[in-house]
């Protein structure tokens, strides 16, 4: 029997990283004992990643055991203690109170993620037939802007053949959101872990009253105002058995490409449904409500096929047909660089089998508008009259557009009040528009006077490219600078 004692030991690391310890190696018949005391690690001199810590080792006859391991942070600490004799092993270790911006900015790595760590891990089983699992708790996360949280968990349970994912949440005021699954399956031949679709046993995924926050989380031209979003979605191997459930609800909505601003959006999403058209088994309605009143209801019947069996060059949820219909009701979007509306009227789309482009056919009536377009009369993101052929169109278009009165253009040149008749239909896939824009009543600034409109009517003729036919008449008064009398 005997003993070796490092009274202090100095290692230096890339990094700036020097690591110091302490320590005594007992031994003696069949025995072994190493123990570390004094353990810490610095960078560059200065920052302390590890501020104390203990290891203490035990080998014997009957295997190695890890008696304790404490390593004491500059916020939280590790601990570990386990054995392995022969081909077993039981193994825990746990993060307490880890604040993780801190951590890794003392590390030198810069992470967009935040919040204080607790965790433990465990490892027990034998050799070909382990069981590990792993249970976190992160509070007060963030993630770039997103603080929405009070606290994130997460459940994992491996064990033989199988990975259960027993829960990923993210939690706020006692509400959670996130997703369960179950893997089967999970080693290559290599001995390698690879999850792929068709292990997937189960999955359970929900959002409860989900904000804002997702839409700036998720890479989507969509912004929002008062969002309340909840969902759920579920999926059996065993029974083939897959639905999809979405209710939310948007103070503001906003396109933000082409810039279209939607109040008051309510959308579901229902799979399968079973309380309609029996030709159809999904179902998706908007709708959009104003001062308590109904501005718009729109219902989307959608005919899925199904083929779950995730085989070679199958498609597990495949669209064969769909019928759609909007109504609207003094519905009043706000589009960018255009200006405000409030309108009227039917759209109608439906396909028993997908052929060729979905049509869009209606009519639409302007009630009232405030079209502004900058003061230079372009729309935002247009061409501006760029070389080259138009785009093709996903869709095919039929819609009728026509008001009356109230529709005025007003900005720094001109106040003019319109009624119209225009057609928007689609030719070879290019977009047309033509009709009729007539001047009501109003007038235009040029060279510093105000000419009142006495006859104005714009023809924009359906052809490729857009012409435009012109016959504005307008007029103002003078006086004349020697005799005083005004002129028309």
């Amino acid at each position: 029997p005997g003993y070796v004692s490092l009274d202090s030991l100095s290692l230096g690391a890339p990094g700036g990283l020097l690591l110091d310890l302490s320590g005594v190696l007992s031994y003696g018949p069949g025995v072994m004992d190493f123990s570390l005391g004094g353990v810490a690690l610095t960078r560059a001199g200065k920052l302390r990643l590890i501020s104390g810590g203990d290891l203490e080792l035990v080998s014997d006859t009957s295997g190695l055991q890890l008696d304790t391991l404490w390593l004491d942070l500059p916020s939280g600490e590790i601990c570990a203690d386990g054995w392995l004799r022969g081909d077993s092993i039981n193994l825990e270790a746990g993060l307490n109170g880890v604040d993780i911006a801190s951590f890794t900015s003392l590390m030198g790595v810069s992470v967009p993620f935040s919040g204080v760590v607790g965790a433990s891990f465990s490892l027990m089983g034998t050799m070909g037939d382990m069981a590990a699992r792993a249970d976190i708790l992160v509070e007060n996360p963030t993630y770039d802007e997103w603080d929405s949280s009070d606290s994130l968990t997460a459940s994992i349970i491996a064990t033989g053949d199988s990975l259960i994912i027993n829960g990923i949440w993210s939690w706020s005021d006692g509400i959670r959101s996130g997703v369960r699954m179950g893997f089967d399956e999970i080693w290559n031949r290599e001995n390698q872990l690879d999850l792929k679709i068709p292990d997937l046993m189960w999955m359970e995924a929900e959002l409860t009253g989900v904000g804002d926050e997702l839409f700036y989380l998720l890479p989507m031209p969509l912004k929002t105002s008062g969002a309340s979003v909840s969902a759920r979605i579920e999926y059996q191997r065993e029974t083939g058995e897959f639905s999809a459930g979405v209710a939310s609800h948007f103070d503001r909505l906003y396109l933000t490409n082409p810039g279209i601003e939607f109040p008051g959006l309510s959308l579901y999403l229902t799979y399968p449904d079973q309380g309609g058209d029996p030709e159809y088994n999904g179902k998706i309605t908007i709708t959009s409500s104003q001062d308590r009143e109904t501005t718009l209801e729109s219902e989307l019947l959608l005919n899925v096929r199904e083929d779950l069996s995730f085989s070679r060059g199958s498609t597990p949820l495949e669209l064969r047909g769909y019928s759609f219909r909007a109504d609207f009701s003094r519905w009043e979007p706000l589009i960018a660089g255009v200006g405000w509306l409030r309108l009227s009227g039917t759209l109608t789309s439906a396909q028993e089998q997908l052929e060729g482009k979905p049509r869009i056919s209606g009519k639409i009536d302007i009630d009232a508008a405030t079209i502004s377009m900058g003061g230079g009369g372009s729309i935002e993101g247009s061409s501006g009259g760029g070389s080259g052929e138009p785009s093709e169109l996903p869709l095919d278009l039929n819609i009728r557009i026509t008001g009356e009165r109230g529709i005025w253009f007003r900005n720094s040149f001109a106040n003019v009040e319109f009624s119209t008749e225009i057609d928007v239909t689609t030719i070879r896939g290019a977009l047309t528009v033509g009709g009729d824009v007539k001047a009501v009543r109003g007038g235009v600034y040029l060279l510093g006077r105000e000419f009142m409109i006495t006859q104005g009517e714009v023809r924009i003729l359906q052809t490729v490219p857009l012409g435009i036919e012109l016959d504005i008449q307008a007029q103002t008064r003078v006086r004349s600078s020697v005799s005083g009398a005004e002129y028309t």
